[in-house]
């Protein structure tokens, strides 16, 4: 249940949720490891006018898309 409330039930990537509840625990953790750490924040440009030209399910589609390119990016 935990999951299911810190993700985007139309991307599956991690929401404000888990967003407010991960960086604490990412910055120990990058720390203990003497590792880099990244924050990425993404906005899609225009995107009100594509989902108002387009519709709502292809403007879904469109975040799908736009999040599955992200949670395949190799990030190292």
């Amino acid at each position: 249940m935990q999951k299911l409330a810190s993700l985007d039930a139309l991307t599956g990537l991690a929401n404000r949720r888990s967003f407010d509840l991960k960086p604490g625990a990412e910055w120990r953790r990058a720390a203990r490891d003497s590792a880099p750490l990244s924050l990425l924040m993404i906005d899609v440009d225009f995107f009100k006018r594509y989902n108002d030209a387009y519709g709502h399910q292809k403007g879904d589609a469109c975040l799908q898309f736009i999040a599955s390119s992200i949670a395949g990016a190799d990030l190292r």
